[in-house]
């Protein structure tokens, strides 16, 4: 009788447990993949934000340790983020118009390794264990998109710039949108009438 309890007991949890799954699985956004890089992959969501702390919209970004052992991410400078840099309507999945300004990323230099390897050891760095993952929102600061003109498009483009540095104490990598052709720098995304509110305000970075 025990035996039989103990069963049914877990076969109660584990059907709680694939419920719980399945659910989490439709509440989350879907991602784009922006990059996979040596030490990291980075993904964005395919959806914009909005908070009630700003008239802006807001990217959400995902940073995930790929690599075997714990890496840093030196965010010493509110800049070496990845950020929206333009914005545009379109009813095809590309851009049909490039016209933006792009920062010019940093030299990835000995000087420049050098200066993140020391801040990695002396713990400055935004540490992520092996499969671990960061994340962030940061905000377009300018004109949004209406409202009202959501609906006269299919996709809302998305231009993403910036830089961001990681590494692992002894190996550094720079992922940066500039002058890089291995990242997918242009968020697609389905137009839709309204955005979800950020609700971890912490997690939100703003570049100054």
């Amino acid at each position: 009788m025990m035996q039989k309890t103990k069963c049914l007991l877990l076969a109660i949890l584990v059907s709680l447990s694939l419920t719980y799954a399945r659910a989490q699985k439709l509440t989350q956004p879907e991602q784009q993949l922006f990059c996979f890089g040596r030490l990291v992959s980075i993904s964005v969501d395919k959806q914009l934000y909005v908070s009630d702390t700003s008239d802006y919209f807001y990217i959400h970004v995902s940073v995930k340790n790929i690599s075997k052992k714990d890496i840093g991410i030196d965010l010493s400078n509110s800049w070496y983020v990845l950020y929206p840099n333009q914005w545009q309507f379109s009813d095809t999945t590309m851009r049909q118009v490039i016209d933006e300004r792009q920062i010019v990323p940093a030299e990835m230099n000995a000087k420049k390794t050098a200066e993140i390897d020391k801040k990695f050891a002396d713990n400055a760095l935004k540490k992520l264990a092996p499969g671990q993952s960061f994340d962030y929102y940061t905000e377009f600061n300018s004109t949004k998109p209406n409202q009202a003109d959501m609906g006269k498009s299919k996709y809302l483009i998305v231009a993403i710039d910036g830089q961001m540095f990681f590494t692992d104490g002894r190996n550094c990598e720079q992922i940066k949108c500039n002058g890089d052709m291995n990242v997918d720098r242009e968020l697609v995304i389905k137009c839709q009438p309204t955005w979800p509110k950020i609700t971890e305000k912490q997690k939100i970075f703003h570049r100054k």
